[in-house]
């Protein structure tokens, strides 16, 4: 029984992170340009979950030319795939 074994807990050492030198200037507003998009459009997502949930929607070119002529659609959203010719007759009756 010998005082020289102190149990394994004696054998941890005591960890601290490595030193990492202040970022430049140039990278903080990148980083602050990339947190301000990122927050939009997590509030975009947000959203358009609430919209999802809700169930007041519809999807579709028929349907959203039909919500679009009645005056009652409140926004279009455009894929960007979409061809030209539909995207400007959305966005014409859109207009109107």
């Amino acid at each position: 029984f010998g005082s020289s074994h102190l149990g394994p807990s004696s054998r941890l050492k005591s960890w601290s992170p490595p030193s990492v030198p202040p970022p430049h200037a140039g990278a903080m507003s990148s980083a602050k340009k990339a947190s301000k998009a990122s927050k939009a459009a997590d509030s975009i997502n947000a959203r358009l979950q609430l919209v999802m949930k809700s169930g007041k929607y519809s999807l579709g070119y028929k349907t959203t030319l039909k919500t679009l002529r009645q005056g009652k659609a409140k926004l279009v959203l455009i894929a960007n795939n979409c061809p030209a010719l539909r995207k400007s007759e959305i966005e014409y009756y859109a207009m109107l």
